[in-house]
């Protein structure tokens, strides 16, 4: 087989790796000229790769395959090309799924919270002496874990992975949530939603369906909904997780076994629940589990304390739905100062400021985003200070000058932070830094 491997990051290498045998011609690009280079260094002395150094005609007729790393929208002129000349387009994703053998796969997606649940599943499975590998979208492509001898993949799955499958179909297939997110790859909520659902495509009446409660389907699988009290469910009742199978529930553990107690983490450990006991994990295991599971970091997360300040880094929150979670978590507590703003993903700012609890002080915005930002503060019911800056150090500078004891400031930007950072793991731990420097004298 003859393919060509577009985009060779983490995901692209990995399905070099599990692609390299003699049989196969391998065809390798990346966007990146630095990265072909080292690519190409690395593979010097293998006939059956080739490096790529552009995209033509010419080539569409040397291969028959395209693995497509998530980073490569589907509208990519070379990408509608290809299609046009029949080639199959397939995500690394898909190529994963492929080969995976017997393995059992869980797929969880949606807008937000699907790392964490994603590594709560895992976490339980692990509790319970199960044979189980995180992967894909958290970091480990699954194509670099498919030819272990883990029992079980727990993987995170995004839009962009979903956008180019054909036979794609988990054991167990989950959808968190949908809100507005990815607006300037996908173009508008109709067609980001299709390709989310994606992940239910071939699910059969053998498969498991796990779903929020406000979401529809109506296609095969056994359904199963978390956040109401369905007969195939879990919900909260007297302060007790409760599975509920056939219309017969059983008390799985206390809400008092996690300290993740804001309403979006609650819908993020139903659906975990659900997805474990449908594995007939029992619930000594979830509940142990649950109290010693560490959330993902960014999301929420109280960083430090200083001068009886409070900090909180849910850089994370990369859409307006997050933003919403995090500054209801805020209401009725402390007075706090929010950062928002990045690189513009198409989204309307409104529903914060219209949401914005009293206790806010004031709102410092960034990035492209903050003209943007600015304008919506109309929308809010009382009168908020919006000051634009021009980073997110300044932002930290500026809200520290002003910030006294008792109070907080949260970094939670609704939208990405590819204008200034490489990814919301680099902005998040710059937010800690620039804090640090701040109360070090170092401005």
């Amino acid at each position: 087989m003859k393919y060509l491997i577009y985009g060779l990051s983490k995901s692209g290498l990995a399905s070099v790796m599990l692609l390299n045998k003699k049989k196969n011609t391998l065809y390798l690009y990346d966007n990146n000229l630095e990265v072909l280079g080292k690519v190409q260094e690395l593979y010097k002395n293998q006939d059956n790769i080739k490096i790529v150094k552009s995209l033509s005609k010419y080539l569409l007729g040397c291969i028959q395959k395209i693995i497509l790393s998530p980073g490569i929208s589907s509208d990519n002129p070379f990408i509608k090309l290809a299609k046009n000349y029949n080639i199959e387009i397939m995500s690394e994703l898909e190529l994963g799924y492929k080969h995976k053998g017997r393995k059992k796969l869980i797929a969880i997606t949606g807008t937000n919270g699907k790392t964490t649940t994603t590594k709560l599943v895992y976490h339980i499975l692990k509790v319970a002496g199960k044979r189980a590998r995180l992967c894909g979208n958290i970091g480990v492509p699954i194509t670099s874990v498919v030819s272990s001898k883990d029992k079980i993949l727990v993987c995170e799955v995004s839009s962009f992975q979903l956008e180019n499958i054909s036979s794609f179909n988990p054991d167990i297939a989950c959808i968190l949530n949908i809100t507005p997110d990815h607006l300037n790859r996908h173009g508008d909520m109709e067609t980001y939603t299709k390709i989310k659902y994606n992940i239910f495509k071939n699910m059969t009446k053998r498969k498991f369906v796990v779903l929020n409660d406000n979401l529809k389907y109506n296609g095969e699988g056994n359904i199963y909904r978390f956040n109401t009290q369905s007969p195939n469910g879990c919900y909260i009742e007297d302060g007790y997780f409760v599975f509920s199978k056939n219309n017969k529930k059983e008390y799985v553990c206390p809400l008092s076994c996690t300290t993740m107690q804001e309403k979006h983490n609650l819908e993020n450990i139903m659906c975990a629940i659900l997805i474990c006991k449908i594995l007939k994990i029992k619930n000594h295991y979830i509940s142990y589990a649950l109290s010693t599971f560490t959330p993902p970091k960014h999301r929420l997360e109280l960083i430090k304390t200083i001068n009886n300040i409070k900090f909180y880094d849910d850089s994370k929150a990369t859409n307006v739905d997050s933003t919403l979670q995090a500054i209801k978590s805020f209401s009725g507590k402390e007075n706090f100062i929010l950062i928002l703003g990045g690189s513009d993903k198409g989204y309307n700012y409104d529903e914060i400021f219209k949401n914005l609890p009293k206790n806010i002080i004031k709102i410092y915005a960034m990035g492209d985003t903050k003209e943007k930002i600015l304008k919506c503060k109309e929308k809010a019911p009382f009168y908020i200070p919006v000051e634009i800056c021009d980073s997110l150090r300044e932002c930290v500078f500026l809200s520290c000058s002003e910030l006294k004891e008792n109070q907080s400031l949260l970094l939670s930007p609704a939208s990405a932070s590819f204008n200034e950072f490489k990814n919301y793991k680099e902005r998040g731990e710059k937010f800690s830094e620039y804090i640090d420097k701040y109360y070090k004298g170092n401005i």
